[in-house]
């Protein structure tokens, strides 16, 4: 008897467990790109904090002005979203930083002589994406990376081998909840450490800045409350 009465208790259990799941109220759901691989061109000025920053031993020069120079950047990044408006990345890409000198070759000289240095570097990083206003077809995502640049050995008796930059931007993404999204915005990139191996006036800090464009492939779609 007790055994009977327990069954009809655990089937009645489980009857309501059954209709409370079925008729309760459902949280609304969202659905968002879990993992992102992302390509992206970035292009603008580099320049240097500071000038004029002197990077010979040319003891007869007269340096009159230092400017900045075009840059072109690429970046390779993988995109883990945490929820709607979070998400964290690993990046990978190829990096220049530069300026153009003008200055006289030797007092007695009347001549005019410009020349621009680069410097080349392989990139490592991770960073923070916030997404600040998420739209259905539209994305405003502000980007915060450390990058670790690994100076190219032509550069080696110049610049330091390692060095630490931050890069910043701002962008739009657009139809981000589409298999391939589009991207266009700002990036702001400047050094943490000196980058300079040799020091003839002052230390080496440079920056980047200007345009950037990109694509973004989603998949593994996943629904974040």
């Amino acid at each position: 008897m007790i055994k009977q009465k327990l069954t009809v208790l655990l089937i009645l259990l489980c009857a309501g467990a059954a209709f409370s799941q079925k008729y309760s109220p459902q949280k609304k759901i969202v659905k968002e790109n879990r993992y992102s691989i992302q390509l992206r061109y970035q292009f603008g000025k580099s320049f240097l904090q500071n000038p004029l920053v002197i990077f010979d031993n040319c003891v007869n020069c007269i340096r009159t002005n230092q400017e900045p120079v075009n840059m072109q950047d690429v970046d390779f990044t993988f995109i883990r979203r945490l929820n709607k408006l979070n998400a964290i990345y690993a990046t990978t890409g190829y990096s220049v930083f530069g300026f153009q000198n003008d200055h006289f070759v030797e007092p007695t000289q009347v001549f005019f002589e410009d020349y621009t240095m680069r410097f080349y570097f392989y990139s490592l990083g991770a960073g923070h994406l916030l997404t600040l206003r998420p739209f259905k077809f539209l994305h405003l995502n502000l980007g915060n990376s450390l990058l670790w640049d690994i100076n190219t050995p032509h550069d080696d008796y110049l610049i330091k081998r390692h060095n630490l930059s931050y890069r910043g931007s701002l962008d739009l993404e657009l139809f981000p909840k589409w298999r391939l999204s589009l991207i266009s915005g700002l990036f702001f990139k400047h050094a943490i450490t000196n980058y300079n191996r040799i020091r003839f006036n002052r230390d080496y800090y440079p920056y980047n800045y200007g345009l950037l464009l990109g694509l973004k492939f989603n998949f593994d779609y996943r629904r974040f409350p």
